[in-house]
């Protein structure tokens, strides 16, 4: 049980979020390079594979349309470039996953949100939110205050000391990514032969894909780092080369970072108090959903299909202090445990 929810309902609202998200999406016009050609978990060693089968097995009979499979160390060798593939002792095919662009996504949003009437005011800083019980909640930003019927506090990253409700509720779990120069045909392709998206096993997990054009690589690693992205994009193309070492030559043409709100327990939350809904998750698709759902609410409606219940997010311990304090303990943390061989079964 999470948080009032058997483990297998969270599956079915993560399934519910993305496919929310993509029909969104197509009704809107929104081209955001929607792929299905699913996702690879690598296993890096066979004790987190024997785990994650046992996970199918116990979910499947609980969920008809869960297809997931386990692919053996040899059915792996068609699916990842065989210099990649020695690394890893097999790898849970999730064939329904489906990958997108954010960015084309958010700029998208952004043109459906002003063609239907919305104000955006980019560069404006929310610096308090009073919410007085009984009365109209009012927001004081940078270009003045603003009173409102209702306010919906969303949270990605760094969570602003403005809203104390949600400050200290989240840690801001730094990324950084890069994509390579133009590879030119084919090159990709002998990669990653059926253009899927690979996340393994570690705690300091190698996250990799096709471009949507299928000319480049897009790797994440070696996180909660911070610095220049020139550093970050020597330290990731370093990494990148010992996963696929035919790539030695290869430049690195973007490098891009940001952080992830990271809830104590892991969790999506949404909580209305009076006329204030605060809404926090950790990912594209779980982030539209809690958003659509906070919307719903403000409108008097309900998504019948979610189960996704209100309630306050945990605080971290010691929030009163940066989370910049505690990155390089963390990242020590999950170093010394990838040594020792502790996994994520995904």
């Amino acid at each position: 049980i999470l948080a009032g929810l058997p483990a297998i309902e969270w599956v079915r609202e993560g399934a519910l979020a993305v496919s929310r998200l993509i029909e969104f999406a197509a009704a809107c016009g929104i081209q955001c390079d929607v792929e299905t050609s699913g996702k690879l978990v690598l296993a890096t060693d066979a004790r987190v594979l024997d785990r994650i089968r046992v996970q199918i097995d116990r979910w499947q009979p609980r969920l008809p349309a869960l297809r997931d499979q386990v692919l053996s160390a040899k059915e792996l060798g068609d699916e990842i470039h065989a210099a990649a593939a020695l690394r890893y002792s097999g790898a849970r095919l999730q064939p329904d996953a489906r990958m997108l662009n954010p960015a084309r996504l958010t700029a998208g949003l952004v043109q459906h949100c002003v063609g239907a009437g919305a104000l955006l005011c980019s560069n404006t800083a929310v610096e308090a939110l009073d919410a007085s019980r009984g009365s109209a909640p009012q927001l004081v930003t940078s270009a003045g205050r603003i009173q409102a019927d209702h306010v919906i506090v969303t949270v990605m990253g760094d969570a602003s000391t403005a809203v104390p409700e949600v400050h200290g509720r989240t840690f801001p779990f730094r990324a950084y990514a890069i994509a390579t120069e133009d590879l030119g045909d084919g090159t990709v392709a002998s990669l990653l032969p059926r253009r899927r998206g690979c996340v393994d096993t570690r705690q300091m997990f190698y996250n990799f894909r096709p471009s949507p054009d299928g000319r480049r690589l897009v790797f994440a690693a070696d996180y909660l780092r911070t610095g220049a992205e020139e550093t970050q994009a020597r330290r990731l193309r370093s990494l990148l080369i010992k996963l696929f070492p035919m790539l030695h030559g290869v430049t690195v043409e973007n490098c891009w970072g940001g952080s992830l709100a990271l809830t104590r327990d892991h969790l999506p939350h949404l909580q209305v108090v009076d006329r204030v809904s605060y809404c926090i998750a950790g990912n594209v698709a779980m982030a539209s959903h809690v958003g659509r759902l906070a919307a719903l609410s403000v409108l008097g409606q309900r998504d019948v299909e979610s189960r996704l219940q209100e309630r306050r997010a945990p605080r971290y311990p010691c929030s009163w202090i940066s989370p910049a304090a505690f990155r390089g303990p963390i990242r020590v943390a999950l170093r010394v445990m990838d040594a020792a061989g502790v996994t994520v079964a995904r």
